[in-house]
């Protein structure tokens, strides 16, 4: 079966910044708060505040675009590997051992992120293996389960979020250290090890026609058009049947 390996075209974090001390707010609210940034990194992060009555400051989650428009028309994604090259610069000074696993993520373009872009992760595992910290530097691999390769999308974008799983994801507060931070960072798109999202597919024969009738298995088959090669014609108040190669 054909590989083929895809880099993103647009990466980048997306956070809760809170700033000055004091300010922090709880759990919940920084959860499910209003995104105040991007940046160029592909980071999950956890920052507290100095007291416990205001506790948290920083909440990163990271997204990645892929264009996977170029995969062939009639491809079934059988398999697809995310690979985050790890900084080797991690760090957990909060105590909390973080882990990191990817979700869906729905940026409002496809081009550039947006502040608003950090509400849009999903909490759907894409990968049933986490990544715990401490993790290895180096290239670190997300296996898609069935639920990732839904999103695998051939004819555009395939969208893919970075979120901490155990504390984000789940909910629940990490225990709480005055002023102190936990990250898990990798290399984005323009680095020396960009992240690559590794395809295994195959590829069916794709019959169309407009306006197509159902028929039954006993009844003479009509003629089908082929599609001109490459191309993927839009279909037209069509019903999908059992279509045979024919030619």
């Amino acid at each position: 079966m054909p590989t083929v390996i895809f880099n993103p075209s647009v990466d980048g974090e997306v956070h809760k910044h809170i700033s000055g001390t004091g300010s922090g707010v709880s759990w919940p609210t920084i959860i499910a708060a209003t995104g105040t940034g991007t940046t160029g990194g592909i980071t999950i992060f956890i920052k507290s505040d100095n007291a416990v009555g205001h506790p948290w400051n920083d909440l990163y989650r990271s997204i990645l675009i892929f264009d996977t428009s170029s995969l062939p028309l009639g491809t079934t994604v059988t398999s697809a590997t995310l690979s985050l090259y790890d900084t080797g610069t991690d760090y957990d000074d909060l105590l909390i051992v973080p882990d990191v696993n990817i979700y869906s993520a729905n940026p409002a373009n496809n081009t550039h992120l947006i502040a608003a872009d950090y509400n849009t992760l999903g909490t759907q595992e894409f990968c049933d293996t986490f990544l715990t910290y401490p993790l290895p530097a180096g290239y670190n691999d997300f296996e898609f389960n069935w639920h990732g390769l839904l999103v695998i999308d051939p004819n555009g974008y395939t969208k893919i979020g970075i979120r901490n799983s155990n504390y984000d994801v789940s909910g629940v507060a990490p225990a709480w250290k005055s002023q102190k931070g936990s990250a898990i960072g990798f290399d984005n798109h323009l680095s020396a090890n960009p992240p690559k999202l590794t395809i295994t597919y195959t590829v069916s024969t794709v019959l169309y026609q407009e306006n197509w009738k159902i028929y039954q298995d006993d009844a003479p088959e009509p003629t089908i058009a082929l599609a001109a090669e490459n191309t993927k014609p839009t279909l037209v108040n069509s019903d999908l049947i059992r279509l045979r190669k024919i030619g």
